[in-house]
């Protein structure tokens, strides 16, 4: 069954780890479409200020102070969201702080424990709004990370856990589509994203994008069914320049994040988001350049077998007139030698 999504405006929005700069991103977002919000997050100081921030410009937002790493935390957010506003259309859940750890120097508690935080604050919270969602259907929204396929130096936990919310992103949606059930299930994958707290860059290894950018595609699939959005091209394009020269993808990566450290546009998603501007452009492009041969094709028409067209004739009387040339310009006044200059 196709998810019939709402507009924003008529939407309530939770959303997990609004205190980072994705999930503050998002709330922003949201607020500004005429969504109502639901705020998760373990800080309830910095939760306060963002809904303040929000209120101020006239959005409703209900704060939560939670764990989304802990199942009784997430059925005590879909509670909250209950009780204030009758329910939720659309759980975004965003990237907890990106955690470093190597894989040889990590011991196996610290690795658990990187991977518990990572993974569950995903997963715990995707189950619960599918158990609400699955009646009245809506939206999930899980924000993962580049990191997943091209692991950066001291992050091989963090990365693991973040290949395996891509796969239980995708069981989910399997299992929601087999039940025929109306909702929407879209993993959104960001390259790196840049400011503090958020799964971004651990080294200058990739380009940063805006956050703005990933909420921006993240209240997209709120509104509108997608499996995956990917914003930002340059950590796949290593991806794809180290599975076909293993070793040059990260100088790659490295070369593109000191000329652009700072992203704030990504055609790759602007194509997502707007696929049939981006065929038509590409099938203005393709024309163009089809043009472009039909026109130096035509140049040489004309010509009978082994003989030369147009373009070839011209070349060779130019070539023909060389000596020509050079004897007018040796009889030009200026290249006559001129008297030394005496000083005195």
């Amino acid at each position: 069954m196709t998810p019939r999504l709402k507009p924003l405006a008529h939407q309530i929005v939770v959303v997990t780890g609004a205190a980072g700069g994705v999930g503050r991103a998002v709330a922003r977002e949201a607020a500004s479409a005429g969504a109502r919000l639901v705020l998760v997050g373990g800080d309830g100081a910095a939760l306060t200020r963002v809904a303040g921030e929000l209120a101020a410009g006239g959005a409703r937002a209900v704060i939560v102070e939670a764990d989304a790493s802990e199942p009784d935390d997430a059925r005590r957010v879909a509670q909250v969201a209950d009780a204030t506003y009758g329910g939720f259309d659309t759980w975004v859940a965003t990237a907890p702080t990106a955690l470093a750890g190597a894989a040889l120097a990590t011991g196996p508690a610290e690795q658990r424990r990187i991977f518990d935080r990572v993974y569950w604050s995903a997963a715990h919270g995707a189950i619960e709004a599918a158990r609400h969602l699955r009646r009245r259907g809506g939206a999930i929204v899980v924000v993962g990370g580049g990191v997943a396929e091209r692991a950066l130096a001291e992050t091989a936990p963090y990365a693991a856990a973040r290949g395996a919310i891509a796969a239980f992103v995708g069981g989910l949606r399997r299992e929601l589509a087999a039940e025929r059930a109306p909702v929407s299930v879209t993993l959104v994958r960001p390259s790196a994203v840049d400011g503090p707290g958020d799964a971004a860059r651990l080294d200058d290894a990739i380009s940063a994008y805006d956050p703005a950018l990933v909420a921006r595609a993240a209240l997209f699939a709120a509104e509108h069914p997608r499996r995956t959005l990917v914003v930002g091209a340059g950590g796949h394009a290593a991806d794809l320049v180290d599975r076909i020269a293993p070793g040059l993808g990260g100088g790659l990566a490295r070369r593109m994040a000191r000329a652009v450290p700072h992203r704030d546009t990504s055609l790759a998603l602007e194509a997502q988001l707007h696929p049939g501007a981006a065929a038509a452009i590409a099938l203005g492009t393709g024309l163009i350049v089809a043009g472009l041969a039909w026109a130096l094709a035509r140049v040489g028409e004309g010509a009978a077998p082994g003989e030369a067209g147009p373009v070839d004739r011209r070349w060779q009387a130019w070539r023909a007139a060389r000596p020509m040339r050079a004897e007018r310009a040796a009889a030009h006044p200026m290249s006559r030698p001129r008297p030394p200059i005496t000083r005195h």
